[in-house]
């Protein structure tokens, strides 16, 4: 036991220590499960998908309740009813009710974690940018009215004469929010879309005029509007977070996406990943091109937060768009354009002003946000979707400082989620196989069609607007290649997973669940077929999502937030195996032979997430990895483990990247899987791996990074789930016109097809380890 004093000591010289609170603390460290991108009805893409779910909704399903999804009826005829919702102030709660209960709304379907898969931890972040516009368009309930004087004082609400004499928050009844909810009436979803999203794709964002609109000491403004909602996503967090059992962080989404072009030119096939604006971002004798397949640039980042001291409002994309480059309409911008918010001269370059893409401006500010008087406001910034960026996300800072912040503040990167991977691109169709800078074949993994968000999906895999810039393992080599210039590495990124589910349901990765509903509101999968549809945006290329594992000491926010700062993080395709990496020039080669495989690696090495220093005459460093396969649940066994993979990057004399793919543990092997019941056709493969590897091509004067991909053995994809239980049957196409089955011909040609993938191979990404000379 340690003396208290000793204690007290120790808390003075680090006051954020982490001290054990709970009973199933451990030293050497826990892994535990989470989501950390997650969208409720609070985001307006969500709302307009017809989603019911709140953030408190979305936390009662991570702890393995029951929620109700999309569509709902209204069922208030029956003779069971229960009686209408009540109606609500200020934020509308958006309430429903599950069967056999009848009410205003009542949902059509249910989900729920099997029985011992709730997770561990998870943040909601739903869109910061349209927090108050999404309660002013579709605000539910509110008090009967025959005047504005009716209304609670200080709601910012009017009394609207449309729809029964309630009241609403102003700009209710404007001409946006009308033709949003009558397009969200008639087609759940679409329209209303489409008029928000154009205010995030313009690089200098303004608000929607309603948001002007006058009123007695600003409380009708969208400002107004968002901070009680992002009270209301604060409060949620409170109420969920559960120490030593559940750890709920409050967060939201920077959400970004200008419309970029491609610097080309100069003999460049495909161009060398340079978003533009304008031609002046680009390298003399390159033009910037508009990109023909349309489209915006994902720069959407998550904002996840160690407690509940955040500042008032979430600083949004609207407020501080990135950086837009060199053109003339922002040559030197900073930020202090923006009369919200001001950035000291010199902070930033000036003379070419921010790079493209770049959310420094916005971390600067986040952190002046998050000084005294907040005690304890800490954040983490989390870029996702790299892949559908149009390769603005990773382009190498205009400036050091630009190089310190990012570093400082972006720890982590969303590797898999629903959107595809993003750790490497491969295509044997390719003319040049090289085009993403890898030969690495496994990298050919839930690779989305299309390089940029609302982009068109591409028939052709040397297409200019997917650029090596979208994706992890070249901007890590990236990262190398700048710590070598300039003493500073802007890319040193760990690993995470999530889902983007914008049905509040987070976490729900499983390939059977994903079959029957999507992840999208009412719009996934709601018409028999339209999951098949490899055109569509939320169709046959998304998957279930990938989850977030940390080794953290124990359940609570500072224990999880610590293990995300310092990656010690894992990120998977969508299952719960477990992986851990630990390097070190002192590590022992039996180190998998014994029962202290982590105190040994905490004592002779670095974990996952960590660097190693060494000098000019250095030994080559060992890597111990192990990894678990996930045990599944009862009536659903887990896959099993093909082998364990270690990926090196690395930057050479002459400042060229390089890679290479070894396997360390376990083997290619001929396992495979009956389509039809989606069993295992053999018993190959293994419940847990571990090896510890040495590098046989070692340079103590070259800088590299590590990290471990853990391979399961192949099993159905989500879509064989699906057609199987429509009953498809591909053997037999004349079946089809003799019992008229419940298919249609469509999911016929989609399910049988043999361009369509039918199995997948999951996996897991431990965070890198990076060796500086």
């Amino acid at each position: 036991m340690i003396p208290i004093r000793l204690l007290i000591f120790l808390a003075f010289l680090c006051p954020s220590l982490v001290i054990a609170d709970c009973k199933n603390y451990q030293a050497t460290k826990q892994p535990l499960f989470g989501e950390l991108h997650l969208h409720t009805q609070y985001s307006l893409d969500a709302a307009t998908l017809d989603t019911r779910n709140t953030p408190f909704d979305a936390y009662r399903f991570a702890k393995g309740e029951k929620v109700g999804l999309p569509p709902f009826i209204d069922t208030l005829n029956d003779p069971n009813t229960d009686g209408t919702l009540p109606p609500v102030a200020g934020v509308a709660q958006h309430p429903y009710c599950l069967p056999p209960h009848r009410c205003e709304f009542m949902a059509t379907r249910t989900i729920q974690f099997p029985q011992g898969r709730a997770l561990d931890f998870a943040a909601v972040t739903d869109h910061a940018e349209f927090l108050g516009e999404g309660n002013i368009c579709f605000f539910e309930g509110g008090k009967a009215c025959q005047a504005d004087t009716d209304c609670p004082a200080g709601s910012g609400q009017v009394c609207a004469l449309l729809d029964g004499n309630r009241c609403v928050p102003r700009g209710w009844a404007s001409e946006v929010c009308l033709l949003s909810r009558q397009q969200f009436s008639r087609i759940r979803g679409g329209e209303a879309q489409i008029v928000f999203t154009a205010y995030v794709t313009n690089p200098f964002p303004a608000r929607n005029p309603f948001c002007n609109l006058e009123g007695a000491n600003g409380q009708e403004t969208c400002e107004f509007q968002a901070k009680n909602v992002w009270q209301r996503i604060q409060n949620a967090a409170a109420e969920a977070n559960e120490p030593c059992q559940f750890t709920a962080l409050v967060g939201y989404e920077y959400t970004g996406m200008p419309s970029t072009g491609v610097c080309t030119g100069m003999g460049t096939s495909p161009p060398d990943g340079a978003a533009c604006f304008d031609t002046a971002d680009c390298s003399k004798g390159q033009t910037c091109a508009k990109d023909p397949n349309g489209g915006a640039s994902n720069l959407h980042r998550n904002i996840i937060f160690r407690s509940d001291q955040v500042p008032a409002l979430p600083i949004s994309y609207m407020e501080v768009p990135t950086g837009c480059g060199a053109g003339a309409d922002c040559q030197g911008y900073t930020g202090s354009e923006n009369p919200h918010y001001t950035v000291p001269a010199g902070t930033y370059s000036t003379t070419r002003g921010v790079t493209i893409g770049s959310p420094a401006v916005m971390l600067y500010l986040l952190s002046q946000a998050c000084n005294p008087p907040l005690n304890n406001c800490e954040f983490l910034s989390i870029p996702h979707n790299p892949n559908l960026s149009g390769g603005a996300m990773f382009l190498m800072p205009e400036s050091v400082e630009e190089a310190n912040i990012r570093g400082a503040f972006e720890p982590l990167v969303e590797i898999f989620q629903i959107k595809g991977g993003s750790e490497c691109r491969f295509s044997a169709k390719a003319k040049n196989p090289m085009a993403w800078n890898t030969s690495d074949e496994i990298c050919d993994f839930e690779n989305m069609s299309a390089g940029k968000l609302g982009g068109a999906f591409l028939q052709d895999p040397n297409a200019s607007n997917v650029l090596p810039n979208n994706y992890v393992r070249n901007a890590l080599k990236m990262g190398i290649q700048y710590q070598q210039a300039q003493g500073v590495n802007p890319f040193q990124l760990g690993f995470v997973g999530a889902t983007d589910n914008h049905n509040g349901t987070p976490g729900a990765t499983d390939a059977v669940q994903y079959a029957k509903t999507g992840a999208h509101g009412d719009s996934s999968f709601a018409e028999s077929g339209a999951a098949l549809n490899e055109r569509a945006f939320l169709g046959l290329e998304t998957n279930g999502g990938g989850v977030t594992g940390v080794w953290a000491e124990e359940n609570t926010r500072d224990s999880v937030f610590a293990a995300l700062k310092r990656r010690e993080t894992f990120a998977t395709s969508s299952t719960r195996l477990t992986v851990r990496m630990f390097g070190g020039f002192d590590l022992p080669d039996n180190l998998c032979n014994g029962s202290d495989f982590a105190a040994q690696g905490y004592q002779k090495g670095v974990p996952m997430g960590g660097t190693l220093h060494g000098h000019t005459d250095s030994e080559a460093p060992r890597f111990a990895v192990a990894a678990m396969m996930d045990p599944g649940w009862p009536g659903h066994a887990g896959t099993p483990l093909q082998r364990i993979q270690i990926i090196k990057g690395w930057v050479d004399d002459r400042g060229e990247t390089h890679e290479v793919v070894y396997d360390v543990a376990g083997e290619a092997n001929n396992a495979s899987v009956d389509l039809e019941s989606c069993r295992p056709r053999s018993d190959a493969g293994h419940a847990d791996l571990c090896a510890v590897w040495k590098d046989p091509a070692f340079n103590p004067a070259q800088g590299a990074f590590y990290y471990a991909r853990v391979l399961e053995n192949p099993s159905c994809r989500w879509n064989q789930y699906y057609c199987n239980a429509r009953g498809v049957l591909c053997d037999d196409p004349y079946k089809a016109n003799e019992d008229q089955p419940s298919y249609t011909p469509w999911e016929y040609q989609q399910c049988c097809s043999n361009a369509v993938p039918k199995t997948v191979q999951q996996r897991a990404w431990s965070s890198p380890i990076w060796y500086k000379p």
